[in-house]
This record gives C-alpha cells, structure tokens and sequence, in this order.
C-alpha cells in the first residue's frame, strides 16, 4: 500500500444540479464553459484526476471532451473511460497517443468490460463470453501497438491487424485502470491493469476483494494498486451533511425509480450495478457514514460518505488502511462540491498540498 491517497474528481458529461433522479432536467448544461469551471475547481482543490464516463447517451463524445478540459487546464489527469465493444483498437491506440504526446502524462484509461446498453448502437450485440474474448484481444493489439516493433501484426478472432505501423506510440506510459466482479474481468485486471477499481461499499467487503485481487495479480507475477469510486457528502456539521443528504433526494420522482427498476431486470449482466443496486433495499445507512441513498435516484455507483471534514477523512483513511489507494470522488452540483471538498478535507489528507499525491504511472 501507498503512503499516501490519490483523489479524483468527475468531469459531468450530462447536464449537473442540486437534485437527482427528477423528471425535470437538471439546470446546469455541460457546456466548454461549465466543464472548464469544474476542472479547474477541482485542479484548484487539489485532485490529482477526473474520470470522464463513456457512452452515448451521456450529452457529449467524451474523448473530445476530456481533451478540450485537459487544453483549459494545467495539471490535472483525464481518466477516459473506454468501451472495447465500442471502439476499435487500432483506432484507440492512436487516440491514446496523441493524447498523452500532447498533454504529457496527463492522460489514464479506465477499461470498460461490463455490458452497455448503447452497445448496440455500435452494432455490438456480443454475449458475455465473446465481451471478455474482444476486451483481451483488445488489450493485446493496444499493447503490441505501443511496445512491439513495427510494422506490426496479429490475427484474433476479433481483430485482424496487418502490418501496422503507429508512427508515434506514447513518450509516457498510461496507466491502466480495470474493474469488474466477474472472474474474466478479474482474471483481466490481474494480467493486464496497473489498477483496479471498486465501486464504494463496506469497508470489510472492500478489504477481501483487495486480499483477493492482489493474489490473482501475484499468480500473474504482477502487483496491483486499488481504487475506490464513491460520491461525498461534507458539511461543517454532521447534521449539515445529513440534511444535505435528504435534500439531494427529496425531489426524486417514483417513475424515475420505477424505470431503474425495470432495467435492472431486463438488462443482462449488469454485474457490478446490480450489486450496488442491492444496497439501497434496506436501511440506506449500510455502514458508518456510508449512505447508499444516491442509488434510489441514479444508475451506477449508489453510494455516498456523508459527513464533517474531518469524519469524511477518517473514513477515506480506513479504506486507504484496508487497500485503496486512490478515491474517485464527486457530488452534487460537481462544481461546488468540488470546491467545499478542497476547502473542508484536502487539507486533512494532503497536509503539504497537491505534490504530495501518489504516483498514478503505468506498467508494461
């Protein structure tokens, strides 16, 4: 385990706002504006990244988004998500590149392998074998790319590559972040990532997937870091960050979580989303501090540290103690959230500022 916590923050691909899961869209729209506003809130407060979500139903292409943040802004890390259902390898590897040449070392990759409902859109109707088949071949082609000679080639069953020229591979290695409860994501994050990320629940249950990553990675020969993506909830008070818990639900419509519902069911493999799902069915209080109220208004990761600053910090502290070491945060509105998070916490985890974040480079 590092010694110190990485943090990230999340760049809105969708519109933003105070309350979640309503019918009305949310006031704030992700103009180049506003998406410059949250970066630099963020770079101001101290992250060390900000993870861009993939997908079409999210407002904007998120490569492009990302790289017109990366050129408003002087510090921070993009983390891209990336979809191999969705993007040809060839095509990314190339993309990747020129990202990281232009903005050096400020580029990290956050591999998608769980089913999408917009894969289809693309023409990708693969079943859950064939997903995890595409996702290493994927990687394959991406790795020959960058760390083979050229011109280069290889024949899979998905992807066919023949002499393969890439005129420029990265100057900078660019981290590789994985995450996934099935065994084939597993076995990929293990052979493949220089991460792996788990969305936020108890920290117990956090410390075993730890214990048991790290073995696969060593069978593999290989060691891994971990990260946590969890949304925050801080207040001068306890009773603040509680009220302001309530009040980021207090507008959710029953549509609106009878629709999750119905997709939960109808969608396969939801994997990961289904167990987060599986906390907010009982008491949304799942631990000390951990709320899993964000999950009656959203998809994707439900859960929230709510508190004071320095609670806040005692808690990202005990995941860091059970393995994580690196938190991707957010809240509601991204903007503000982002600031109250640097003026109220950062201080308690990075007492000598920014420069004391962890090393987020890659491996081969």
């Amino acid at each position: 385990m590092t010694e110190r916590i990485g943090l990230h923050w999340f760049l809105p691909m969708q519109p933003d706002g105070e309350f979640i899961g309503t019918l009305e869209p949310m006031e704030r729209e992700p103009t180049l504006a506003y998406l410059e506003q949250v970066t630099l809130a963020a770079e101001r407060a101290g992250f060390d990244g900000m993870l861009v979500a993939t997908g079409l139903y999210n407002w904007h292409e998120n490569w492009v988004a990302a790289t017109a943040a990366l050129a408003r802004s002087s510090r921070i890390n993009m983390m891209i998500a990336v979809r191999p259902s969705q993007l040809h390898p060839v095509q990314f590897a190339h993309m990747a590149a020129t990202v990281q040449n232009l903005f050096p070392g400020r580029l990290e990759i956050n591999l998608v392998t769980g089913a999408a409902r917009d894969d289809g859109w693309y023409g990708n109707f693969d079943d859950r074998d064939a997903r995890f088949v595409r996702a290493r071949e994927f990687l394959e082609v991406v790795r020959g790319l960058w760390f083979e000679d050229a011109p280069w080639s290889y024949d899979g069953s998905f992807y066919h590559v023949e002499d393969c020229i890439l005129l420029k591979e990265p100057q900078i290695e660019v981290p590789l972040y994985l995450s996934g409860a099935a065994p084939p994501a597993r076995e990929l994050a293990a052979e493949f990532a220089d991460w792996f990320l788990m969305w936020g629940t108890q920290v117990e249950r956090i410390q075993e997937d730890v214990e048991g990553m790290r073995e696969r990675a060593r069978e593999q020969g290989r060691e891994l870091r971990f990260g946590m993506r969890v949304h925050v909830i801080v207040r001068e008070t306890e009773d603040e960050a509680w009220e302001a818990a309530d009040r980021l639900i207090s507008r959710i419509h029953p549509s609106v979580r009878e629709r999750q519902l119905k997709e939960l069911h109808a969608f396969a493999n939801v994997g990961g989303r289904a167990a987060q799902q599986e906390l907010v069915q009982g008491d949304l209080r799942i631990a000390p501090n951990l709320w899993a109220g964000v999950g009656l208004g959203r998809w994707g990761v439900a859960t929230a540290l709510v508190g004071d600053p320095s609670t806040v910090a005692e808690r990202l502290r005990e995941y860091h103690e059970a393995g994580i070491d690196m938190f991707i945060l957010s809240g509601y509105p991204k903007l503000e959230e982002a600031e109250r998070f640097g003026s109220l916490v950062m201080p308690l985890l990075r007492p000598t500022g920014p420069d004391s974040a962890v090393d987020c480079g890659g491996t081969r």
